[in-house]
């Protein structure tokens, strides 16, 4: 009870809740054991030393594990927080300033493909354990709207917190912006248990495949062309910037259209990061045969 009133209490802070990480994963798990399922074999052994007490019996998957960054806030380990997103200013008189966030979600991401890319398994057990659970959960976090931006204006002169200062009219669990863009605009504001039941590994995986399918390989051609990890904040940025904070006002009711918009670049998004987290993995696995 403790557990589920503390995870209710940080939810504003989180990046998409943990059914939109899950996705993510479980749609680069597909992708990896189409392509290279030596990759993924790879990657569990990796993540493997910390699966059970040491994650308190609920990360211990590949999908699972992407949750651990956002897990360990419940217990009021908040060292990370800032590697969970980038400020880029957005401001409604027109001035749209991006600059460098300093320890941000790029900056955290580069820095654990720097670690993995070591290839170092063997003498640095704990340290590729843990980057390897930040890689998961930060290219999902990264390529929601509002970790990448954040609203600047008379309202806000200090910045609205990507949403999470933007308080709006929804239900009792959604309150501000960005909760309703970590939930898929409410659809998933309630997690799936973990670790996961039958019916909740049917779930992600039904929900992955359904994102994939309506999202697929070539209409992210483009997007996936893009293989600085850097130059994935600008695209995202502008979702946030024309759709996440365009057609909604503070303490309003978002509409039926804004809804159905925001679902829509939601999943995509979700594909887009499952499909990158794939491919970020086989650039640093590809080569190698086994974890030995």
């Amino acid at each position: 009870m403790k557990y589920l009133l503390a995870i209710c209490l940080f939810k504003a802070v989180l990046g998409w809740w943990s059914t939109g990480h899950m996705i993510v994963t479980q749609i680069a798990q597909i992708v990896l054991q189409a392509e290279n399922p030596q990759v993924l074999n790879i990657a569990n052994q990796i993540l493997e030393p910390l699966y059970g007490p040491m994650t308190h019996g609920i990360s211990n998957s590949f999908v699972e594990s992407a949750c651990w960054p956002d897990d360990i806030k419940v217990y009021g380990f908040h060292d990370f927080d800032s590697w969970h997103f980038t400020n880029k200013p957005y401001d409604y008189d027109g001035f749209l300033n991006i600059t460098d966030s300093g320890e941000d979600v790029i900056w955290a991401l580069n820095q654990c493909m720097s670690t993995l890319g070591l290839l170092n398994y063997q003498t640095a057990i704990l340290e590729n354990a843990l980057a390897m659970r930040f890689l998961l959960h930060f290219v999902g976090d990264y390529h929601q709207p509002l970790h990448v931006t954040t609203l600047w204006s008379r309202q806000f002169p200090s910045g609205d917190q990507g949403g999470n200062l933007f308080n709006i009219t929804f239900d009792k669990t959604v309150t501000e912006l960005h909760a309703l863009w970590d939930s898929v605009m409410g659809e998933w504001e309630v997690d799936l248990v973990r670790p996961l039941t039958s019916d909740g590994w049917h779930d992600i995986n039904m929900w992955a495949e359904w994102c994939m399918g309506n999202y697929t390989q070539e209409d992210l051609a483009e997007e996936l062309a893009v293989s600085n990890i850097t130059d994935w904040v600008y695209p995202t940025y502008h979702l946030g910037v024309d759709y996440a904070y365009h057609g909604i006002k503070p303490l309003e009711k978002p509409s039926e259209e804004y809804l159905k918009k925001g679902w829509q670049i939601a999943l995509r998004q979700l594909s887009l990061g499952g499909r990158r987290l794939a491919q970020l993995l086989i650039n640093l696995f590809g080569q190698e045969e086994t974890l030995s």
